[in-house]
């Protein structure tokens, strides 16, 4: 008897069959994978919300310390240009903000004029620490430090120390004015036409060194996995020199957050310290996009000369930061238009698409603004 095989409509049945299957199990793969990486994002979306409550609210508080002393007769006349934080305000972007703290024993200044753009050495009082007997060195080599006078200041990485000087390196880590990339201008206000490495610091200017300082910027780049651009919050420590510092490969900077797609940040005053009934808050707005409207709005650099002088001279009650965060949401994919909740000053959110977002709400009190000396 001779062995029979498949007939072809049997071979047809069974082809479509397998294809049938296979078709499932590669249709459940990729619903398990899409949900697995959904829950990923939602994650990491709880995780970068904590860093931005914890981390940069730590360093919001301590924002200004030591730098306050600027203010006092001691060291200046006139209220200093920076003295720890410093807002970097957008129009239809999201805000950045320079935040620095300094060492209260490492505090000294210049004996001598110094001239940024044509010397690497700081003749200072002293090096040494001010909270213990003897010569002990409060600065050493690879420290950052910032010397500061009425209408700008220069961050430097100190490379050599003597009992009297500070070598540094021919690059700043940051100065007044520089800063110029995309979103991002850092102009002086008063006068305008001066840059931190231009001036001349006179004998007898504050030098600091500093704890930390950051400039927290947010940048924004097409993602093609996620077919929507895609927004960051970036740490830089040190620029390097550079203007354009969220695009140069040799800037020192860091992610800090990847699903931020607008930061927002109001600042409270109280010009008369004895009267709390004064408070008023300062930011870049849209009177129709807010809860509660700001009172005195701060769009650009010609309007805010008053409220970055309230910044200087300690009166800053209080620092708000609105957040929202972003993360790709697999349910309802291709079928769901999300709003994003407008929080600041952008005019129109024009992303859509498949996504979760969540608003946060940080309110910090600098430990340093309100205190007279």
């Amino acid at each position: 008897m001779r062995d029979r095989g498949f007939t072809l409509m049997e071979a047809l049945v069974y082809t479509a069959m397998m294809a049938f299957i296979l078709a499932g199990l590669y249709t459940m793969i990729i619903y398990y994978k899409n949900v697995s990486s959904t829950e990923q994002s939602r994650v990491r979306l709880m995780q970068e919300s904590r860093f931005v409550l914890s981390n940069l609210s730590e360093e919001l508080k301590d924002a200004g310390a030591v730098l306050t002393l600027l203010n006092t007769g001691g060291f200046l006349k006139t209220t200093p240009y920076f003295n720890g934080i410093f807002p970097l305000n957008n129009t239809n972007f999201a805000d950045g903000i320079i935040i620095a703290k300094g060492e209260p024993n490492a505090v000294t200044k210049l004996t001598s004029n110094f001239t940024p753009s044509s010397s690497t050495q700081l003749s200072v009082e002293t090096t040494y620490r001010k909270d213990i007997s003897g010569n002990v060195y409060a600065w050493s080599v690879g420290d950052k430090g910032i010397v500061i006078t009425q209408n700008g200041y220069y961050v430097f990485y100190v490379t050599g120390v003597t009992a009297n000087s500070l070598s540094i390196r021919a690059s700043a880590v940051y100065y007044s004015g520089l800063l110029n990339t995309t979103n991002y201008k850092d102009k002086l206000i008063q006068p305008v036409t001066q840059n931190g490495n231009s001036i001349v610091y006179p004998s007898g200017t504050p030098v600091i060194k500093l704890y930390s300082f950051s400039i927290y910027l947010v940048q924004q780049m097409y993602d093609q996995s996620k077919k929507r651009n895609v927004r960051k919050l970036i740490r830089i420590t040190d620029t390097k020199g550079q203007a354009d510092a969220l695009n140069n490969s040799t800037v020192v900077k860091g992610v800090e957050a990847e699903n931020v797609w607008d930061l927002q940040i109001i600042y409270s005053v109280i010009p008369d310290l004895n009267n709390p009934s004064t408070e008023m808050d300062y930011c870049a707005k849209d009177s129709n996009k807010w809860t509660n409207p700001i009172e005195n709005p701060c769009a650009n650099e010609t309007s805010c000369s008053g409220f970055l002088n309230y910044i200087r001279i300690k009166q800053l009650k209080e620092v708000t930061i609105r957040v929202v965060m972003l993360t790709d949401d697999y349910s309802g994919k291709g079928n769901i238009t999300n709003q994003i909740p407008i929080i600041g000053d952008e005019n129109q959110y024009t992303l859509t698409g498949a996504y979760k977002a969540r608003v946060l709400t940080i309110s910090v009190d600098p430990r340093n603004f309100n205190i007279i000396l």
